[in-house]
């Protein structure tokens, strides 16, 4: 078994389930300050997956599940995540339910694009940054859209006030008596 000098001289510190594969092979270059961000960028993949399971919008909430909660036990060890991430490749499901969704959607593109198993290919922080602050940009406008129709609507359903001028209200009571007279003389 490795010490703790060990694991922190091979990367492997933290929560087993969070860890990187990069991490979880103990190839971490612990010389480059950009590999622990790209590590970092693979966990907050995980914990963005976990936030969206949580999110209102793609439908019923269900019971919280971490990341991989239905694959490893609650406190997995590294060799659990090893076959779970490196030999099998999984990540967490995204069901279907949550690629209908517009916003939803776009956080799952994120999400799937910052656990890459290539650390080089994840999007950097800046990146998701930029993402969510134009989907957050997205949602304001909709809100906006939304409420200028609810507005809009609203005035539809105020009751119209129709001015007729006063010659047209006599003219049409007067044809209305006529009307009336008519067909009282028609009769037999």
């Amino acid at each position: 078994s490795l010490s703790v000098d060990d694991l922190a001289n091979s990367g492997q510190v933290g929560t087993a389930r969070y860890m990187a594969p990069e991490v979880l092979e103990a190839r971490l270059n612990l010389e480059n300050i950009e590999s622990f961000k790209q590590t970092d960028i693979y966990s907050m993949a995980l914990v963005l997956w976990e936030i969206t399971s949580r999110c209102k919008a793609i439908g019923e909430v269900k019971e919280y599940e971490p990341a991989f909660g239905s694959k490893v036990r609650e406190h997995p060890c590294v060799e659990s995540m090893k076959d779970n991430v490196l030999r099998d490749k999984g990540r967490p499901e995204i069901p279907d339910g949550w690629l209908r969704h517009q916003g939803i959607s776009v956080i799952c593109a994120t999400i799937k694009e910052c656990w890459d198993h290539d650390p080089e290919a994840r999007l950097t922080a800046h990146c998701v940054a930029e993402r969510l602050s134009e989907l957050e940009d997205e949602q304001d406008k909709l809100s906006s859209r939304s409420s200028s129709a609810e507005k809009i609507l609203e005035e539809l359903k105020m009751p119209i006030a129709v001015d007729i001028p006063e010659e047209e209200v006599k003219i049409s009571q007067i044809q209305n008596v006529i009307a009336v007279d008519c067909s009282m003389t028609d009769s037999p």
